[in-house]
C-alpha cells in the first residue's frame, strides 16, 4: 500500500509538470471513453432497464403462433384473447390492448391524442396507482359499466393547467361522452407513449361476436406467477391453444403454439437490434483508437525519461516498482479521462434525450447513467489504463545504463519507438477506415432516403388527417356526408383551388393487400402477389402534381358508382406483372370488400391508366416489397375512418392551415386535426429517427478521424524529433529536401497500405457476403450492393487526414539545416 501511494504521488506530479501531454491524453481517453459510455447507456435503456414498474422482469409479451404457417408474431383475436384469459395458468392475469388515437374535447379544448385501449386490469397488473383519482379497474370491462376516460400526467399538466378539479369532469372521447377518473403519475405513457387510456370492452360489442367473425386483434401482456419462467409458461399456453384448436377447428387450424417474451423485445425488430450492436461495436473501436493514442504517447514519454528510469534503476528499483511506476500513471490518465467521459456522456444523453422527445419515444426508454453504466465504464476505465500503459511500462523496464549511454551517443533511432508504436498506428488506420467505411454506407442511406424522388408536388400542397370515429361516423355513409360537403367548402374557398382526399398517411407506406390474376392458380394464399392501395378523391392526381403516364384518369362517374370498378396502377405495379406491355385495360382481383359482393366473388378491377410510383412502400423496409401499388376511386361505401384531408392554393402551402382548421371546425368543432403540414413536411418527420442515428454515426466519423489524425501526427512528429541529427547528416552529404520529405512521407504511407490491408479483411464480408448485406439492409438503401464508391470515399478520407497529419512533422525535418543538426543532442 505505502509503494501504491508513493506511485499515486510521484504520478500526479509527473502529469502536473508535463500539462500539454496530459491533457492531449485525457482529452483522447476521455473521448474513446465517452463514446462507449454514451452508447452503452443507450443499450441499457433500450434492453435491460425494463419497464419503471415493480418487477419488470416478469411482465411478458404474448403472440399467437401459426405452427403450420409459419406465421409468427399474430396478433391475437379478442374473443381468443378472452378465452385465454379463461384458461391460463401461468400469470398472474393476462390484459390485452390495442394503440389509437383519439379524437378529445373537454371545454374548449379539442385535441388529438395517443390512446391506449386496453383491458381494465391492465393497471393492477403492472402494480400501477392513479396520481389523481383512480386509475382503471376490472368493474370497468363489465357491460354496463359507465364510459370513463384516464388522462396522462402531460396532458393534465399541460393542456388543463394540472386542474385538480378535472376528475369528475365530461369530456367528449370519439364522439362519446365519458366521464374522467383519473390522472396517471408523472412519466406514465403505457405502452408506448400514449395520453388517455379507455377500458377496452366499452369499444367492442363482445357478445355479438362469434368465432370466426372480423374483429379487433389485441397485442397481449401478462405478468408471470411467482417461480414461472418463460419456457414454462410457453409451455402452458401451448397447451392451452391446442385444446382451443380442437374446440374451434375451423378458425383456430395451426394455431397450437404461444411466443412469451420480454415485454420489451416487441419493440425491438431485427433492424434496430443490428443497428444498436453497429453503433456498440464502432464506439468500442473508437475507444481502441483513443488507446492507441494514449499508448503511443506514453511510449514517446518513456523514450525521454529513460535516463530516469536507468538512475532509478541504478539505485535499486526493481522492474517491477518500474512497470507499477508507469502504469499507475497510465490508470491516473484513465481515471481523468474517464471524469471528463462522464461530463461528455452526460452532454450527450441531454442531447439525445432531446431528440428522443422529437421522435415521441416510449416513455420507458431512459438513458440516463445508472449503476450498471458507471460499473461497466469503471471496468473500462481500468482496462483502458492497463492497454494503455503496459507495453511502454515493459519497454521501461528493460532499459539499461549501457543503452541509454551509447543511445545518447548515435544517431539511429534504435531505441525509439519502433515497431509496436508503428503497428499502433497501423491498428488506429485500419480501425478508422472501418468506422469511417460505415458512417459513410449509413449516412449516404439516410440521404438516399430523405431525397428520394417524390415524383409529385412534396412543397406545394397541404395535408392533414381526420379521425372520423363510428359514434359520431358510425359508417361509411356518414363519414361521407361529412367529407363531401368539407370538399365542397373547401373548394368554395378563392385560395383553395383544388381539394382532395387521400387514404394514405404521410405519402409513406400505404396500406397493402394480395390480389389475384385471371387465369392465375396459386397453390396457397401467400402465393398471391402483394401490393400498396388507396381510396383517393376527384382532383387527386392534378392536386398532387402526379402525371398521368398512359390512359386515363378517373372519371366523375367512377365517384358515384357503390364499388369501384376501375383503377389506376403505378409504373411498378405495371412493371412488375405486365412488363413490355400495355396495363390499359388489363385486369386483376384484389382482396377488397369480398363480403359485400354476391357469393364472394372477387371483382374484377380495369385497369385505366398508369402514374409515376412515389414511393408507396416507405423507407427501410425490411422486405422485398418493390414499391407496386394501385389507386382507387374514393366512394361513398367505402369512405374510411382515417382520411387525408389534400388542399392546393395560391400561395404558399402553409398558408391554407387555418382554412383547414375553419372549415372543419364548422362541420364538428370535436374533430382535431393532426399531422398538418406538407408530404415533404411529414415525409422527413417519418425518418427522423434515421436521421437522428445518421447524426450520431457522422459524430462517429469524426471522432475517428481526429483520433488517426492525432495518433499520425504524434508517432511522426517524434519520430522527426529523435531523428533530427539523422536528418542533418544526410543533408550535409547531398540529400535533397525533397528527399527527406519524401522519407518521411514513405514511413507514414508504409503503415497506411498496411492499416487499409487490414480494414479490407474486415470489411470483406460485407463487401463480398449478400447475406452480410442483406442483414445491413439499413446501410444499403438504394445502395447498389456492388458499388466499391463508398469504400473508396472513406480510404480515400482517411488518405486525406493521413497527409494533413504527416505533412507539418515532413516539412519541419525537410527544413533541418545541418549546422542545427550538429549542435543537437
Amino acid at each position: 500500500m505505502e509503494h501504491l501511494v508513493s506511485d499515486i504521488r510521484f504520478g500526479i506530479r509527473q502529469l502536473v509538470k508535463h500539462p500539454f501531454f496530459t491533457l492531449i491524453a485525457v482529452v483522447a481517453l476521455g473521448l474513446g471513453i465517452s463514446s462507449v459510455s454514451t452508447q452503452l447507456s443507450v443499450v441499457n435503456g433500450l434492453f435491460f432497464k425494463g419497464l419503471p414498474f415493480e418487477e419488470p422482469r416478469s411482465i411478458v409479451h404474448l403472440e399467437r403462433i401459426n405452427v403450420e404457417r409459419e406465421n409468427y408474431g399474430a396478433e391475437v383475436p379478442i374473443l381468443e384473447f378472452l378465452e385465454w384469459t379463461k384458461q391460463q395458468e401461468a400469470f398472474e392475469g393476462l390484459a390485452g390492448y390495442y394503440i389509437g388515437t383519439a379524437n378529445f374535447t373537454l371545454g374548449n379544448t379539442v385535441e388529438r391524442y395517443n390512446g391506449a385501449f386496453l383491458s381494465a386490469n391492465s393497471f393492477d397488473l403492472l402494480k400501477v396507482k392513479a396520481a389523481l383519482g383512480r386509475g382503471l379497474q376490472p368493474s370497468d370491462d363489465l357491460p354496463d359499466a359507465p364510459d370513463i376516460v384516464v388522462l396522462s400526467h402531460k396532458v393534465w399538466s399541460r393542456d388543463f393547467g394540472a386542474d385538480p378539479e378535472i376528475v369528475g369532469k365530461t369530456a367528449v372521447l370519439n364522439g362519446r361522452s365519458v366521464q374522467i377518473v383519473g390522472v396517471m403519475p408523472e412519466n406514465f405513457a403505457f405502452p408506448v407513449s400514449e395520453d388517455l387510456w379507455v377500458p377496452l370492452l366499452q369499444q367492442q360489442d363482445v357478445a355479438a361476436l362469434s368465432w370466426g367473425e372480423p374483429a379487433m386483434s389485441l397485442e397481449v401482456f401478462g405478468r408471470l406467477k411467482d417461480g414461472i419462467n418463460m419456457d414454462q409458461a410457453r409451455s402452458s399456453m401451448a397447451v392451452m391453444a391446442t385444446n382451443i384448436e380442437a374446440a374451434y377447428p375451423e378458425t383456430q387450424q395451426g394455431f397450437r403454439d404461444v411466443d412469451v417474451k420480454p415485454f420489451l423485445d416487441e419493440f425491438f425488430n431485427r433492424q434496430a437490434k443490428t443497428m444498436t450492436s453497429i453503433m456498440l461495436l464502432i464506439t468500442g473501436l473508437i475507444l481502441v483508437i483513443a488507446c492507441a493514442n494514449v499508448a503511443n504517447l506514453l511510449l514517446a514519454r518513456s523514450m525521454r525519461r529513460r535516463k530516469e528510469v536507468a538512475i532509478r534503476s541504478a539505485l535499486g528499483a526493481s522492474r517491477q516498482r518500474i512497470i507499477s511506476q508507469f502504469l499507475t500513471e497510465s490508470i491516473l490518465i484513465a481515471v481523468l479521462g474517464a471524469i471528463l467521459a462522464l461530463v461528455l456522456t452526460q452532454l450527450d444523453i441531454k442531447r439525445i434525450k432531446g431528440m428522443m422527445v422529437e421522435m415521441n419515444s416510449p416513455f420507458w426508454m431512459d438513458f440516463s447513467l445508472d449503476w450498471r453504466v458507471l460499473v461497466i465504464v469503471s471496468v473500462v476505465t481500468i482496462l483502458t489504463g492497463i492497454f494503455s500503459g503496459i507495453v511502454p511500462a515493459y519497454r521501461a523496464s528493460r532499459l539499461k545504463e549501457s543503452e541509454i549511454l551509447k543511445d545518447d551517443t548515435r544517431t539511429s533511432s534504435s531505441l525509439h519507438m519502433g515497431i509496436f508504436s508503428k503497428i499502433l498506428v497501423v491498428v488506429q488506420i485500419s480501425v478508422a477506415a472501418i468506422i469511417l467505411t460505415l458512417v459513410v454506407l449509413f449516412v449516404k442511406s439516410v440521404n438516399n432516403a430523405i431525397a428520394v424522388d417524390y415524383a409529385y408536388d412534396a412543397d406545394g400542397i397541404l395535408t392533414t388527417r381526420l379521425g372520423l370515429f363510428e359514434e359520431a361516423y358510425p359508417d361509411e355513409v356518414a363519414r361521407a356526408n361529412f367529407v363531401n360537403p368539407l370538399l365542397q367548402r373547401l373548394r368554395a374557398r378563392p385560395e383553395v383551388p383544388i381539394a382532395t382526399t387521400s387514404q394514405r398517411y404521410q405519402f409513406l407506406n400505404a396500406p397493402g393487400t394480395r390480389y389475384e390474376m385471371p387465369g392465375k392458380a396459386y397453390d396457397i394464399p401467400s402465393d398471391r402477389e402483394f401490393a400498396r392501395f388507396q381510396y383517393v378523391s376527384e382532383s387527386f392526381f392534378e392536386a398532387v402534381g402526379l402525371p398521368i403516364l398512359k390512359g386515363r384518369d378517373f372519371n366523375p362517374e367512377d365517384y358515384t358508382v357503390e364499388y369501384p370498378r376501375f383503377a389506376l396502377v403505378n409504373e411498378a405495379f405495371a412493371e412488375r406483372e405486365w412488363p413490355g406491355e400495355s396495363p390499359i385495360g388489363k385486369r386483376f382481383a384484389p382482396d377488397l370488400m369480398v363480403e359485400e359482393y354476391e357469393d364472394g366473388e372477387k371483382p374484377l378491377i380495369e385497369v385505366v391508366g398508369v402514374v409515376p410510383s412515389m414511393q408507396e412502400s416507405g423507407v427501410f423496409q425490411d422486405s422485398d416489397d418493390d414499391g407496386a401499388a394501385f389507386f382507387l376511386p374514393q366512394t361513398a361505401s367505402t369512405m374510411p375512418s382515417f382520411i387525408t384531408i389534400i388542399v392546393r392554393g395560391r400561395g404558399e402551402a402553409g398558408e391554407l392551415a387555418p382554412i383547414l382548421r375553419e372549415e372543419i371546425g364548422a362541420l364538428d368543432k370535436n374533430l382535431p386535426l393532426y399531422a398538418i403540414g406538407t408530404p415533404r413536411d411529414l415525409n422527413e418527420q417519418a425518418t427522423i429517427q434515421f436521421r437522428f442515428f445518421a447524426s450520431i454515426f457522422r459524430s462517429f466519423g469524426i471522432l475517428a478521424a481526429f483520433l488517426c489524425a492525432v495518433g499520425i501526427y504524434g508517432v511522426i512528429s517524434f519520430s522527426v524529433n529523435q531523428r533530427i541529427m539523422e536528418f542533418g547528416i544526410r543533408q550535409a552529404l547531398g540529400a535533397t529536401r525533397a528527399a527527406i520529405f519524401k522519407l518521411v512521407f514513405g514511413h507514414a504511407f508504409k503503415q497506411l497500405g498496411f492499416g487499409f490491408f487490414i480494414a479490407l479483411l474486415c470489411l470483406s464480408p460485407i463487401i463480398l457476403s449478400p447475406g452480410v448485406k442483406d442483414s445491413m439492409a439499413l446501410f444499403f438503401y438504394e445502395i447498389d450492393h456492388d458499388s466499391l464508391f463508398p469504400y473508396f470515399i472513406s480510404f480515400g478520407f482517411v488518405t486525406f487526414i493521413a497527409l494533413l497529419a504527416a505533412a507539418p512533422p515532413a516539412s519541419r525535418a525537410a527544413r533541418i539545416h545541418p549546422a542545427q543538426a550538429l549542435r543537437y543532442e
